[in-house]
């Protein structure tokens, strides 16, 4: 499976749960969440932290794999996010509204419990 379609899984788990409440026949605004700091697991796992930002709070995210990911980009490097073709974006849906506007990502690669 390419990279691109499941790098970038956790944000949806988090922009996912932001927009359940929603349901309207047009697209809506996610909130993506900004990855911030190195991998906080020693060892084999991944952990890392970051913040989604609303208009009216902020909410501190973990996410933690005990088995691994592919990698990882808390700032900087290449945007997966951009439209390919005729410049829409494989993040934006009837349902998103607006693909993640940085280049922070969590690569998954693994299978297994995960915690966000």
């Amino acid at each position: 499976m390419p990279k691109k379609i499941i790098s970038n899984i956790v944000r949806a788990l988090g922009a996912t749960s932001l927009a359940l409440g929603c349901a309207g026949a047009h697209a809506v605004p996610f909130f993506w969440t900004d990855w911030t700091g190195a991998d906080l697991d020693p060892g084999t796992g991944f952990r890392a932290q970051g913040t989604i930002t609303t208009p009216t709070s902020t909410v501190g995210v973990t996410y933690t794999n005990a088995s691994g990911i592919g990698f990882y980009q808390p700032s900087g490097g290449i945007d997966y996010y951009v439209g390919v073709g005729a410049g829409t974006s494989p993040y934006t849906s009837a349902i998103v509204d607006n693909r993640p506007t940085g280049t922070d990502i969590v690569a998954l690669s693994q299978a297994g419990t995960q915690t966000l």
